[in-house]
């Protein structure tokens, strides 16, 4: 009689080697998913709220928020994609907000 015995194949199946690989990368991918899914939901939050405030029915909101937008040059830009240059500047001008001369809205620009 003779035994039937089970031979191992040459080359190890991918799918081992896939598995292995395979929950780290899927973990990771999973992890930077949720990571950039946060990230974009509080971009479009931020930019709602701003939104809102700034064409909203308040216009003490809006004033405030525009003169402090307005004060530093990192957010300066913030209050043009949402307003027109002439609000911006009736705004700033009702505020009392003095115009340096490199600021992009002032009355200093020529042009």
């Amino acid at each position: 009689m003779s035994k039937q015995t089970k031979t191992e194949p040459a080359v190890p199946s991918a799918k081992k080697s896939r598995k292995k690989g395979s929950a780290l990368g899927r973990f990771l991918g999973r992890t930077l998913l949720v990571v950039l899914t946060l990230i974009l939901l509080a971009a479009l939050g931020l930019g709602m709220f701003t939104h809102t405030v700034l064409t909203g029915p308040s216009p003490a909101a809006r004033h405030v928020l525009t003169a402090t937008l307005c004060h530093y040059s990192a957010t300066e830009w913030i209050p043009g994609l949402f307003l027109e240059e002439a609000q911006i500047m009736e705004i700033l001008a009702e505020e009392g907000v003095e115009f340096p001369d490199f600021w992009p809205f002032g009355p200093n620009m020529e042009g």
